[in-house]
Formats: C-alpha cells, sequence, structure tokens
C-alpha cells in the first residue's frame, strides 16, 4: 500500500522534477519522444526514470510511449507507481520482486 502524504505536485516536485519558470522570459528545454531511449532498448531504472518523468511533466503524452514502446497501460502505471513510492530506486526490478513477494502477485 502506498500512502502519499501532501499532494501530487508536492509529491512530483520533491523528486527531483525541475519546477516550470517563473516568466516566459526562462528557457525550457522540451523534451519529445525522440529524446526517449530508443524503443529497442534495455531497461533499466534509468531509462525508466526518463520516459515516466517525461510522461508525468506533461512534455510527452502517455498514448505515444505506450506505441513507441509497444507496452500496456498497466505496465507504465506501475512504473509511476515505484517512481512516486520510492524515486529512481522504486524503477529497480529488485523493488517488484520485493512488491510481489510482500503484497502478492498483483501490486
Amino acid at each position: 500500500m502506498v500512502i502519499y502524504i501532501g499532494s501530487f505536485k508536492e509529491a512530483f516536485m520533491n523528486m527531483g522534477i525541475p519546477k516550470p519558470p517563473a516568466n516566459s522570459e526562462e528557457q525550457v528545454s522540451t523534451i519529445t519522444i525522440d529524446d526517449l531511449p530508443p524503443s529497442e532498448t534495455r531497461w533499466v531504472s534509468r531509462r525508466k526514470l526518463e520516459v515516466v518523468t517525461a510522461v508525468l511533466s506533461g512534455q510527452v503524452q502517455l498514448e505515444d510511449v505506450l506505441e513507441k514502446y509497444n507496452m500496456t497501460e498497466r505496465e507504465f502505471r506501475l512504473w509511476e507507481l515505484g517512481f512516486l513510492s520510492a524515486g529512481k530506486k522504486g524503477l529497480m526490478v529488485t523493488k517488484f520482486q520485493w512488491w510481489r513477494r510482500n503484497n502478492g502477485s498483483e501490486l
């Protein structure tokens, strides 16, 4: 079970996601679907982090990610849950194995 304290926005900002600029004069680097890891990739936590944060920050659409990586929304939501509950460490395969052992077969 995951317990969120505070708002989603606070939790998201505390995970190291940069805040949007205060004024429109500041340069913002935009991530596109092409900037994300290639579709034929080995999924390490760093690459999962890139994908999850791009979607959560609104820079890339979830539908585009699902199509590019041929993944289900459920799989992405598991990554999202792992990230929101434990940051980058929550995206490690061993973390998912721990969840499965301690919470049954479903996350």
